[in-house]
């Protein structure tokens, strides 16, 4: 089943955050405060798996596209 194109958004959103919170976890200013490194792992860790199956069903829908354009 197809996602919408509005949870295709938010889910691309979320990606993005997850990516600037990577970024963020890597900067030493961040690393020196502990309470927001904190609070960003935990940001992190309760994304990632949901941006990485994001990430899978996205292969999945261009691979599906393209083995149907080359039925069609």
């Amino acid at each position: 089943m197809p996602l919408s194109e509005q949870i295709k958004h938010k889910l691309k959103a979320i990606s993005q955050r997850v990516s600037e919170v990577e970024q963020l976890l890597a900067d030493p200013d961040i690393i020196a405060r502990r309470a927001e490194f904190q609070k960003l792992s935990r940001e992190h860790a309760e994304r990632t798996e949901l941006v990485q199956r994001f990430a899978r069903y996205v292969e999945v829908e261009k691979l599906s596209e393209s083995r149907l354009g080359e039925i069609e």
